[in-house]
């Protein structure tokens, strides 16, 4: 098997994801049996897997470890399950959510994600002061995926990740005094044993270390959040690390102190990884030279063309044009773009560029339009 280790798959693809789900499809074209693994922990993640046609290509190491990668999908009627307990339901006007009375006690508030109060996504518990000390979080298959106990303060102070069965599989602790959302301490249970984890990294390592068999490889694709873990395995674990951008920071030479802080975990663990890919010739040689060939580096186009004229067939009177979606930041090299758009201009002197897309560099691009 080839894992393809990322980070989460949200509603919308970034550049990496969609080359996970790219990579994905070409695996098993030809015959290579291949899954996306996402570190995140996403309720919404099988959801949004439909969207994209991948249902049964992908997973988190949540679910691995909730042993729900094939679980199929079963929703509970709640509404009948509030009722039967002689609560008061008032639903709330232009949404798909319900508010629960005991009496004139104000004790749940439940979210659901149709218009028939069919599926589930959260319900908030309250207190006699009507403050929120508990939230449960639904899985988009219909399963009590993670329970999560709030201070007065309204902060995270602990939350329990479930199986289907309401076993606590993993515990973690935050800190509720800290400004940002800080984890203090993990616990896995796991095959009759207790780990006890820093942090996502190390759940990162055990699950690679618990699924691989003999033969299978594992792509570092969110290097950033996936390179420290999966460096951190066994030896005998083959990694690959796909470098997605450019590896040294805009603008500063090519040394090792240079590197992004996206691949940091990566430059600083290479003797544990079994090559890297790059998108680009220039960049293998960069990277080959910067390493000194400590690790193989392979280029693979992100895309092709398999004519070698791109403009061959096209009418005289039709009007070339170019498009480029994307966020206007530095590290995308957008201005490239525009300087290759000059110089075809010499031999397709109406080729247009339509760029598409928003960020910090837009007004500088369109100064050099």
């Amino acid at each position: 098997m080839h894992y393809f280790i990322g980070n989460n798959l949200g509603k919308t693809l970034t550049g990496i994801e969609k080359a996970q789900l790219n990579r994905l499809k070409l695996f098993e074209d030809y015959g290579m049996k291949a899954k996306c693994v996402f570190t995140a922990f996403n309720p919404r993640l099988h959801e949004n897997a439909q969207q994209f046609n991948v249902s049964s290509d992908v997973f988190t190491i949540y679910d691995y470890f909730q042993n729900t990668v094939d679980y199929q999908t079963e929703y509970d009627d709640w509404i009948s399950f509030f009722q039967g307990c002689g609560y008061q339901l008032k639903y709330i006007p232009n949404t798909n959510d319900v508010r629960v009375y005991d009496g004139e006690n104000y004790i749940i508030y439940a979210h659901f994600t149709d218009e028939t109060f069919d599926k589930i996504s959260y319900i908030n518990y309250f207190d006699s002061e009507g403050r929120k000390y508990k939230r449960e979080i639904f899985d988009s298959r219909g399963f009590l995926s993670v329970r999560k106990y709030l201070t007065v303060k309204q902060k995270i102070l602990f939350e329990h990740i479930l199986d289907t069965s309401g076993n606590i599989v993993i515990e973690k602790y935050y800190d509720p005094e800290a400004q940002k959302h800080t984890l203090t301490r993990m616990t896995l249970n796991y095959n009759d044993a207790v780990y006890y984890l820093n942090n996502e990294s190390e759940l990162l390592t055990i699950f690679a270390e618990s699924i691989y068999k003999q033969g299978d490889f594992f792509f570092s694709d969110k290097n950033n959040v996936t390179a420290l873990g999966l460096a951190n395995t066994h030896p005998d674990i083959p990694v690959i690390a796909v470098l997605h951008s450019t590896h040294l920071k805009y603008g500063h030479s090519a040394e090792f102190g240079n590197v992004k802080n996206t691949y940091k975990d990566l430059f600083n663990n290479l003797e544990r990884f079994k090559g890297m890919i790059t998108s680009t010739q220039q960049q293998r040689e960069d990277v080959e030279k910067l390493i000194d060939e400590k690790v193989p580096v392979w280029n693979i186009p992100a895309g092709f063309i398999e004519e070698k004229n791109m403009m061959s067939g096209m009418r005289a009177s039709a009007v070339p044009r170019l498009i480029s979606v994307a966020r206007y930041a530095v590290e995308k090299q957008l201005d490239h773009q525009l300087r290759l758009v000059k110089k075809l201009k010499n031999e397709y002197g109406n080729i247009q560029l339509h760029m598409f897309g928003a960020g910090a560099e837009h007004a500088k691009l369109k100064k050099n339009d």
